[in-house]
């Protein structure tokens, strides 16, 4: 893990900043209502446009993998061997490393409840 280590003067020119935080205060803007309405209008234009972008983005990935589909389907029926090395997983596709130990250890200082409670159920006897 990279660890990042500020400077002292970067540090104290965070406290300085803080103490002035009362002259760094920005004032409200007042927007006007026909402002507000285009903002608006914009917004919905961009919302829908999001909206159309993620449709077509899903059609395009059901429209490939159908394509794959079919592949995979015609290799199988042409090239049984060759379909089944298809399938298999790639190990080297996404690298991996792993540091430290397999299992952890108990720690010796641990005190492991023994799951004793009190019973609070209702008798209605």
């Amino acid at each position: 893990m990279l660890r990042l280590f500020y400077q002292v003067d970067h540090v104290l020119s965070r406290t300085i900043h803080t103490s002035s935080l009362r002259e760094r205060v920005r004032e409200p803007t007042v927007i006007s209502e026909t402002a507000a309405d285009e903002r608006a209008l914009i917004l919905k234009d961009y919302t829908r446009f999001c909206h159309q972008q993620r449709i077509a983005d899903e059609k395009w990935l059901k429209k490939g993998i159908l394509a794959q589909d079919n592949a995979l389907k015609e290799l199988k029926r042409l090239a049984p061997a060759l379909y089944e090395a298809a399938i298999q997983l790639d190990d080297n596709l996404l690298p991996r490393t792993v540091h430290g130990p397999k299992l952890t250890p108990p720690l010796k200082t641990y005190v492991c409840p023994d799951g004793d409670y009190v019973d609070t159920t209702k008798s209605w006897t």
